[in-house]
């Protein structure tokens, strides 16, 4: 048995001084300090806190250690930094990549995971595979072309090291027959995530086995009143789930409501990349070793792009340009708000992608809304140039985005190409065309103008496309609305027209359902 002594012992709801904790395998208790069994193996905690070991059942990276670079080296030195920021247990968390990199990834761990109950660093209590069975529409940081279909084998050839496998269930086809095998012949804990699914696909897929949500609310269809989606399968089941507490992933405001409805099923998670607890920086991060692939430095998901690490939390990396480039606007940098993009994608219910405003500049906050609502690396830079009398002479921009799997060279190119392009407003003004623009910013690439359009305020609503939506709302309501014996109004959210209809238009359209 041990003592831990002269600490602040934290505990539900104080902090308690002068007593002793005593443990073994658990916590047997706590004592007061005349109290400690004769032969206990006593620490002394010399006045810092004695609290409860963390477990990051989530985590990539750590201290420019990737899961995935498969070496015990990298894993090592993980738990290591883990450990200092009190985490005590983990689940290495491997991505979307190619198989091989995965399989290596995961014997590492599991020819580590005795050993680490006896190091100083944080235990490895199994692995977490993020994929690769995953949606691609929902792909996240993930490379699609390493996307498969669910396979039962390759999880249960992992069986002994796979605690937590994330998979998209609408990917599983047969009735859910991988999730169905996984979970008659494992132990192995399924939870859906990069998912696209339905709320009605959700919940069957949690009758058939899966019991967990993988980063709720990220890279998952969103509770929208007449789209349920996955979020709101997690709130209406028994599942627990994981939540990114950085404030920036999900806004805080969430918490408590989350708190109040899964209680302890409610599991923090960092989500960290390699790139955590390094200095304020530029990292190049997810290189695939060059004995996997036969290529040099081809990268995974992000490729060679760099990821800035910023000390403080409310400084958001932004994309690599100068203060020249910028639009300027009436807030001044001011960033309380947030952006919100609406798709109309033909689909029952619009696509709606919003995130926090990180400077209060068009450039940047467009920048930052790739980069977090649709996972794809952008730059985007804004020019406006305005006269004495306030008219615009010239205004314009650009966006470039990487495709998946984009080589260390071309974003190299890229970055050369942007920051030698110069103001955008000085290329406009000096009468260059879009076309000659994205010849400056692209440098050597060799530029292929496949398709020009216009660009113009335009909505392709019109009354019939209004009538439709109408008739999806079903009889019992559209009944409902024509007793009510009132004009009904519906505008349109993407160019504010307003469509008015009559009673007698509500009846007619119920003859149509």
């Amino acid at each position: 048995m041990k003592a831990i002594i002269n600490g602040k012992i934290i505990l539900k709801d104080r902090i308690v001084e002068g007593s002793a904790l005593l443990y073994s395998s658990v916590i047997e208790g706590i004592v007061p300090l005349g109290s400690v069994p004769e032969g206990a193996d006593v620490i002394d905690a010399k006045g810092g806190y004695i609290a409860p070991g963390l477990i990051d059942m989530h985590i990539h990276g750590y201290l420019g250690k990737d899961v995935c670079d498969g070496e015990e080296e990298s894993i090592r030195a993980i738990s290591k930094g883990l450990l200092a920021n009190g985490v005590t247990g983990y689940l290495p968390t491997t991505m979307t990549v190619d198989m091989k990199v995965i399989k290596k990834a995961l014997e590492v761990c599991r020819n580590l995971k005795e050993e680490s109950k006896d190091w100083d660093g944080s235990v490895i209590l199994g692995c977490h595979a993020e994929g690769p069975f995953i949606s691609e529409s929902k792909k996240g940081a993930q490379d699609a072309k390493y996307i498969l279909k669910p396979d039962a084998a390759f999880v249960k050839e992992y069986a002994d090291i796979i605690k937590t496998i994330t998979l998209a269930p609408e990917t599983d086809e047969n009735d859910f027959a991988a999730i169905r095998e996984i979970t008659r012949d494992t132990d192995v804990v399924i939870s859906m995530g990069h998912t696209s699914a339905d709320y009605e696909t959700a919940m069957a897929s949690v009758n058939a086995g899966v019991k967990h949500v993988t980063h709720l609310f990220n890279a998952m269809t969103p509770l929208q009143h007449r789209a349920p989606g996955v979020v709101t399968a997690a709130m209406n089941s028994d599942i627990s789930c994981e939540l990114i507490v950085d404030t920036f992933h999900v806004d805080a405001s969430l918490y408590n409501m989350l708190w109040k409805l899964k209680g302890r099923k409610l599991c923090f998670i960092t989500d960290c990349l390699p790139a955590g607890g390094l200095p304020e920086g530029e990292y190049t991060l997810y290189i695939i070793p060059d004995d996997l692939t036969g290529k040099n430095g081809i990268g995974i998901a992000l490729a060679s792009l760099n990821i800035k690490v910023v000390s403080d939390p409310s400084k958001i990396a932004k994309a690599p340009l100068s203060a020249e480039y910028k639009l300027k606007n009436d807030t001044d940098g001011m960033a309380d708000g947030t952006l919100t993009v609406i798709r109309d994608l033909q689909m029952k219910e619009p696509y709606i992608g919003s995130t926090p405003l990180v400077s209060g500049e068009i450039g940047d906050d467009v920048t930052a809304y790739f980069a977090q609502s649709e996972q794809t690396p952008t730059a985007c830079a804004l020019g406006v140039l305005v006269d004495r009398d306030m008219r615009v002479k010239v205004a314009g921009g650009y966006l470039v985005q990487l495709l998946p799997g984009a080589p260390e060279e071309v974003i190299d190119t890229l970055e050369r190409g942007i920051q030698r392009a110069g103001a955008v407003t000085t290329m406009l003004e000096q009468g260059m065309t879009p076309e000659d623009i994205l010849g400056q910013v692209c440098g050597d690439l060799g530029v292929v103008f496949m398709e020009t359009t216009e660009v113009a305020y335009k909505c392709y609503c019109d009354r019939d496309r209004v009538t439709a939506a109408l008739i999806s709302l079903g009889r019992e309501e559209l009944t409902q609305i024509a007793q009510e014996g009132k004009p009904f109004p519906v505008e349109c959210q993407f160019c504010d027209t307003v469509y008015k209809f009559t009673p007698d238009d509500i009846l007619e359209i119920l003859r149509k359902v």
